[in-house]
């Protein structure tokens, strides 16, 4: 048996790619197609995910259900209108929600309204890459959806979102959506699970070099295009909105850290985290290094410059501090962060 779900033309349709892409499905005029097998395959995995997140966030001194996605209040009244129509409890979590879904239940329930985590562009930050139809409509224009999509896009959402990152003084979600259901992204979940933290977004190339870092670290390499975006997650009457999307391939990236750093990828992660850090009194010295490094990986700028510059600074440093310096702790992480770019650019440059 086959199921097929229908495209919106909205937002939510990147949750579904997603969703059918881990699930070995295929794109068609309308929709995308999957075998009941590798739904139920995909529901699982999702399902697996779920709770390694809802784990994370556990209060020990609270016992009520966490509940990994954010809802609005409008958000809450079809949602719930699903789960009742699915005979399952309201207050349930996502884990438990899709521990409970099988290949046909959902053909009974009536549409509801789209969510806002599906429908986002439909708001104020509508203008997003590849959905130009929708910014033309009103902030007020209602999509239903079936539940088959309301539930694939509730573990589309759990497959792509890969945590919540600072961003001009506000938490925002990021997500990684394949481009196509053609694309191979076997590794998602296992990248989904194993990060916690993302310690910024900006400068972009520091936190592509992160995720790339990432990538390796957790034998989750993802060398395929894909798209990248922020959101800022719905609650109270507040809705989701897209906030950025970009379209990237890290292949050049993760190739590159993998032949010249192999398994020693530590002074990379230092650098990356502190240039994406507001508060770090390296930062610009990080981002410098970030950005150099990037230039090397693109081809535009050779292994001798970041070296050069790497060391001239680290020599500087050197020179100018004190015995006393020496001993207090913010100079001794400010010495450790040339060091780490000093070793950085010497495995780069093959020394």
């Amino acid at each position: 048996m086959t199921i097929k779900i229908n495209m919106q033309g909205i937002f939510g349709d990147f949750y579904v790619m997603t969703f059918a892409t881990l699930a070995k499905g295929r794109r068609t005029e309308t929709g995308v197609e999957i075998e009941d097998k590798n739904f139920v395959d995909v529901i699982r995995i999702a399902k697996e995910v779920a709770e390694v997140k809802e784990e994370r966030r556990k209060n020990p001194k609270k016992q009520e259900p966490i509940m990994i996605l954010p809802m609005s209040g409008n958000d809450k009244k079809p949602f719930e209108k699903v789960l009742r129509c699915l005979n399952i409890p309201t207050q349930s979590t996502i884990s438990e929600i899709l521990s409970k879904v099988n290949v046909d239940m959902a053909e009974k329930c009536e549409k509801v309204s789209a969510m806002s985590f599906i429908k986002p562009d439909m708001y104020e930050y509508g203008r997003v890459p590849g959905y130009e139809e929708g910014k033309n409509q009103s902030r007020k224009s209602e999509i239903k959806i079936d539940a088959l999509y309301l539930i694939t896009s509730v573990a589309g959402w759990v497959l792509s979102r890969l945590g919540e990152a600072s961003s001009e003084g506000s938490r925002v979600g990021v997500h990684i959506f394949p481009i196509d259901v053609s694309q191979s992204f076997h590794n998602l979940p296992v990248l989904m699970e194993k990060v916690d933290r993302i310690p910024g977004l900006y400068p972009t190339t520091a936190f592509l070099l992160w995720l790339s870092y990432q990538m390796i670290k957790n034998g989750a390499l993802i060398t395929d295009a894909m798209q990248i975006y922020t959101m800022s997650d719905a609650g109270g009457m507040s809705p989701a909105t897209v906030k950025e999307g970009y379209r990237v391939s890290l292949e050049r990236i993760v190739n590159r850290l993998n032949g010249k750093l192999g398994n020693d990828q530590n002074y990379l992660e230092r650098l990356t985290s502190d240039a994406m850090s507001p508060k770090s009194e390296t930062r610009s010295f990080s981002i410098r290094v970030c950005n150099l490094l990037y230039e090397v990986i693109m081809g535009s700028k050779r292994e001798t410059d970041l070296l050069y510059f790497a060391n001239r600074e680290l020599y500087s440093i050197n020179v100018t501090k004190s015995d006393e310096s020496s001993k207090d702790l913010k100079e001794k992480n400010k010495l450790e962060v040339y060091r780490a770019a000093s070793k950085l650019a010497y495995k780069f440059a093959g020394q």
